[in-house]
């Protein structure tokens, strides 16, 4: 009985509220993962953006929502892209001459990111045979 009333309970949460839990989540997992990687505690966090340590906890806990200024300053401290956004863009590879989609990110490297792979020519890597192919813009 408890299975059916909370597969009623789950059908009445609007689809933007299941999305923004999971984003939410999402980007929660992305600063704690870079705090483990730069060796950061919340503390430290704290500290950097000269915000109390519970503020940050909240921040963490999802007890509070964050702004898009609040995740600039985040990727700004913690030097690294806690969200990317998708642009599609079409090339055709040089090696074989056929139309390829690909999902390109705009990962830029503006504020010195080390994390960001830069090729001198666009370029995609083929899963299947592991290496590099050259692109260019159709």
């Amino acid at each position: 009985m408890r299975n059916k009333f909370l597969q009623k309970v789950l059908k009445e949460i609007p689809e933007e509220t299941k999305i923004f839990v999971a984003l939410y989540t999402d980007i929660v997992l992305r600063v704690n993962q870079l705090l483990d990687i730069k060796g950061f505690s919340q503390k430290d966090l704290a500290k950097k953006l000269d915000k109390r340590p519970s503020e940050i906890n909240r921040w963490l806990k999802g007890e509070h929502n964050l702004t898009l200024k609040t995740i600039a300053k985040l990727q700004n401290v913690l030097e690294a892209d806690i969200i990317n956004v998708p642009i599609s863009l079409n090339f055709t590879t040089v090696t074989k001459g056929k139309s390829a989609s690909f999902t390109v990110y705009k990962n830029k490297p503006a504020l010195g990111y080390n994390n960001t792979l830069n090729f001198e020519k666009p370029t995609a890597i083929d899963f299947k045979t592991t290496k590099r192919i050259e692109l260019k813009a159709s």
